[in-house]
């Protein structure tokens, strides 16, 4: 599940864990899907909270420069 959030995207997986965590990351790698259906591997700059069976994202995603 994703929502735009002030400009952020705020996600809400499913995970398979049972810890508490809190992450600042700015450069963590995740799988994107462009409109046209190509994966990449993009960085991620945000906040990561992880409680039990839930990861919920609240952050942006941007390339590398020259990455295209």
């Amino acid at each position: 599940m994703q929502f735009n959030v002030a400009g952020m995207y705020l996600n809400v997986e499913p995970r398979f864990g049972i810890g508490l965590d809190v992450e600042s990351v700015q450069s963590r790698p995740v799988w994107t899907l462009s409109l046209e259906g190509d994966m990449r591997a993009m960085a991620f700059d945000g906040l990561v909270v992880l409680l039990p069976f839930i990861i919920i994202t609240l952050g942006n995603v941007w390339a590398e420069e020259g990455d295209f």
